[in-house]
């Protein structure tokens, strides 16, 4: 079995009125293991502005699931001497994920909304979005997991 091989789907839901907090952003610079200062990207996207500022409240929900205990499964038959931690490391599933799910995004068109990747670093509360359109994202993820991307509506004019 290969990462290709593990199943996943992708869904496009809304609109829904996003769940957003400033607070959200200081999520981001909780220490966890080998980061005592919090995710390493903490510092750019401290520059994304507030969602709300930018945005209109009303999103709607790209999402790709990820069959992610078939994954965890996999990796442990491969590299049996692999951590925990190491078996679950984005670096080695994620990027694969969000290829697949900016070709399908390439393919949604909602006039007037944009892809917005990064909501969390604009104080987006992505689980409870996602929730309110049916997605219920697992803390720490054990049998799914999901790469979540925003449509919103820009505020500037020029943009509508």
């Amino acid at each position: 079995m290969d990462l290709k091989d593990i199943p996943r789907r992708t869904c496009l839901k809304g609109p829904v009125k996003v769940s957003c907090s400033p607070e959200i952003r200081d999520l981001c610079a909780r220490p966890y293991p080998d980061h005592p200062k919090g995710c390493p990207n903490v510092e750019r996207c401290s520059e994304a502005r507030y969602f709300l500022d930018a945005f209109g409240s009303d999103v709607y929900v790209a999402a790709l699931e990820f069959d992610f205990g078939a994954y965890l499964k996999m990796m442990k038959a491969k590299q049996p001497g692999w951590s925990d931690r190491q078996l679950r490391c984005p670096l080695y599933w994620q990027g694969h994920l969000r290829k697949q799910l900016r070709d399908f995004l390439a393919e949604q068109k909602i006039d007037g909304y944009f892809p917005v990747w990064i909501p969390e670093a604009m104080g987006v509360n992505v689980t409870e979005t996602c929730k309110a359109v049916g997605i219920n994202l697992q803390w720490p993820p054990m049998t799914k997991t999901y790469v979540v991307v925003l449509f919103a509506r820009s505020k500037k004019p020029e943009d509508l």
